[in-house]
């Protein structure tokens, strides 16, 4: 079987498209249909970008809970991973990373939410969160917001 499929002239980063295929046996009043969605990646005209917006820290007990508004800003889906490194008011810090990602597709916004102990130490007010994420080559891209900014 060979699919061929014809892209718009100006189409970029990705589109969605749907087969459809029908089979029948021979000698057989039977048919046999199925339809799969996919996602189609022009190759070449991929943008792989996310912006972070509206950080915020709020204590709660012995953890920080960091949250921050994201947004894919490219035309491709991503599969971003989240960090925060607080600082702590005696010099040190306090991290963690998100252990699983979630798919965000191009111009799909959410909330990346990341527990952070605080490890009996007291938060100074400074930080900073973290998203990576690759892009269809293989290169890790990190992008950097500064509690606070």
């Amino acid at each position: 079987v060979q699919l061929k499929v014809r892209v718009p002239r100006r189409a970029e980063g990705e589109r969605s498209a749907q087969v459809w295929v029908r089979a029948r046996a021979t000698l057989s009043p039977l048919e046999v249909r199925t339809v799969r969605r996919l996602i189609l990646s022009i190759v070449g005209t991929e943008r792989f970008e996310l912006t972070i917006n509206d950080v915020s820290v709020e204590s709660q007990g012995a953890v920080f809970q960091v949250k921050a508004e994201i947004q894919n800003t490219g035309n491709v889906t991503l599969l971003p991973m989240f960090g925060a490194d607080l600082t702590m008011s005696d010099g040190g810090h306090s991290k963690a990373y998100q252990k699983k990602a979630s798919s965000l597709a191009p111009g799909e916004r959410a909330s990346a939410r990341i527990s952070v102990p605080s490890s009996g130490g007291r938060w100074e007010g400074t930080g900073t969160v973290t998203a990576q994420f690759r892009d269809a080559d293989g290169k890790t891209h990190r992008l950097n917001k500064t509690v606070g900014d």
